[in-house]
């Protein structure tokens, strides 16, 4: 309805030849409600009258440009927010301090606040310091992320072994394989010390000629039982000055 009265006024169309101009440009449901208007009320309708039943029947039932106004709210974007704002504005008849007041009011309270400080006077500025803020708040976001990311903790488990991955780290830890579930069996072991018998290596080779017992002096037959039972026998050199010795560990055998 605004440019058809734009159009009137550019082109001075006077009241009576504004109805006919009007429905040159109609089609579908509006030119079959104007062929039944005109059939009802005549062509001899003031255009007022035209123009109430017109917008009766075409506008929006629940359109209300003020109370959307009042209602609009910044969801996305400044010029999204000022495309919306415009238009409902364009509507209704308000001042531009009312404007700027109901135009604050829709911004975000982190956006609001720094706006409202500056005391804008127009909508023009009013709009300039919303984007600006809005542009502060994104590059203060950015500055402030972390360069990396919190390393995330996986674990895995491979055959025998339990591995720990940190993601971003050449840090790994390995478990050690599992055991085999095979039972060991520990002896307990004596504190007393097993009796010994030094031999020269000359006594040694004495007893060996003679078919004597290493540990007694009674001649060595099968079945030989010592009476006194030695379980370790050492031969030494035959010099002194010598500290290394032969040892042979016997456990009731024979020798």
């Amino acid at each position: 309805m605004f440019r058809i009265k734009q159009f009137f006024t550019l082109d001075e169309v006077h009241d009576g030849d504004r109805i006919k101009m009007v429905s040159i440009h109609l089609f579908d449901q509006a030119l079959t409600w104007h062929l039944k208007f005109i059939k009802t009320h005549g062509e001899a309708v003031a255009w007022d009258v035209y123009e109430a039943a017109i917008l009766q029947r075409f506008e929006a039932i629940n359109e209300d440009p003020m109370a959307g106004l009042k209602n609009l709210k910044y969801e996305t974007t400044v010029k999204e927010y000022q495309s919306q704002f415009e238009k409902l504005m364009s509507q209704v008849d308000i001042t531009e301090s009312q404007a700027i007041s109901m135009l604050i009011g829709g911004l975000p309270a982190s956006i609001e606040l720094k706006v409202r400080m500056f005391k804008p006077r127009s909508l023009t500025d009013t709009f300039s310091l919303a984007g600006l803020q809005k542009a502060t708040i994104a590059a203060l976001k950015q500055r402030n992320a972390p360069i990396l990311t919190t390393p995330k903790t996986t674990s895995g488990w491979n055959a025998n072994r339990s591995v720990t991955y940190l993601a971003k780290s050449t840090t790994t830890t390995l478990a050690l394989p599992a055991p085999n579930n095979q039972t060991v069996t520990k002896y307990p072991t004596s504190s007393v010390s097993t009796p010994r018998k030094m031999l020269s290596q000359k006594e040694f080779a004495e007893k060996r000629a003679k078919n004597q017992c290493f540990y007694c002096d009674k001649k060595y037959v099968p079945g030989h039982k010592c009476e006194g039972q030695v379980f370790t026998l050492e031969i030494t050199g035959q010099e002194e000055e010598e500290s290394d010795m032969i040892a042979y560990e016997l456990s009731n055998q024979t020798p």
